[in-house]
């Protein structure tokens, strides 16, 4: 079974990425799995050493003190494999749950759903309702823990459905399918093939956002991410 190594590369304590792993393991398990289907564990490990012989199975999710995309607080890849980044501080929990679903959802960054109008808009589960984010409470060695982690919100399947009627997230903040939350983004690509990002409208204007960064167009691999 994949499942989702954490490993610690930044400043922050274990404990609190142990945390933080637990809580969206459960989230994933719990909340994420019976929607979108196939529960993807998420595990960490303090280093590359502690990953298991197998670790080909495995879909690499690193926490690190800086990134190399300006302004990102997380993305993740396909380069061969599913990898990702997500940014070391106060609100790591909920960019790591952010980027596994992601990963979960759409493995290899390159799957796009039909819209009415013609164009598509990118299989993420969590851009549309970025933000968003609700209490996990989570048990550690039969204890439960006095403070609740919190974890991203998640668009539903029926999100991508321009015809649902029925909720499309689970913190109900998108007014429906195919509609941004207040701090949601959707990738959309335009008939021509060309790629941008779609920003819930602020003061009555759209904006849009630079446009999706390719890292190798030849194989269609591409980086998404989180800008929190």
């Amino acid at each position: 079974m994949p499942f989702v190594a954490v490993l610690n590369q930044s400043s922050l304590d274990d404990a609190k990425l142990d945390r933080a792993c637990l809580a969206v393991d459960l989230q994933m398990r719990r909340d994420v799995a019976p929607l979108w289907g196939g529960y993807m564990p998420v595990m960490f490990f303090s280093t590359p050493h502690d990953l298991p012989v197998a670790a080909d199975i495995a879909r690499i999710m690193t926490v690190a003190d800086t990134l190399d995309v300006d302004g990102a607080a997380g993305y993740h890849e396909f380069v061969g494999v599913p990898r990702g980044t997500v940014l070391a501080r106060s609100d790591t929990t909920a960019i790591l749950s952010h980027e596994c679903i992601e990963m979960a959802v759409d493995p290899q960054c390159n799957l796009w759903v039909p819209m009415p109008d013609g164009r598509s808009v990118a299989k993420e589960a969590c851009d549309p309702v970025e933000g968003d984010t609700y209490p996990i409470e989570i048990t550690s060695f039969g204890q439960k823990l006095p403070e609740p982690e919190y974890v991203s919100n998640f668009a539903f399947p029926n999100w991508f459905r321009a015809d649902s009627k029925e909720r499309v997230d689970w913190c109900g903040t998108a007014p429906g399918p195919l509609q941004l939350a207040p701090n949601g983004y959707m990738i959309v690509r335009d008939k021509d093939g060309s790629t941008h990002d779609v920003w819930a409208k602020s003061d009555g204007v759209t904006l849009l956002n630079r446009a999706r960064k390719v890292l190798n167009s030849s194989s269609r691999t591409y980086r998404r991410g989180i800008r929190l």
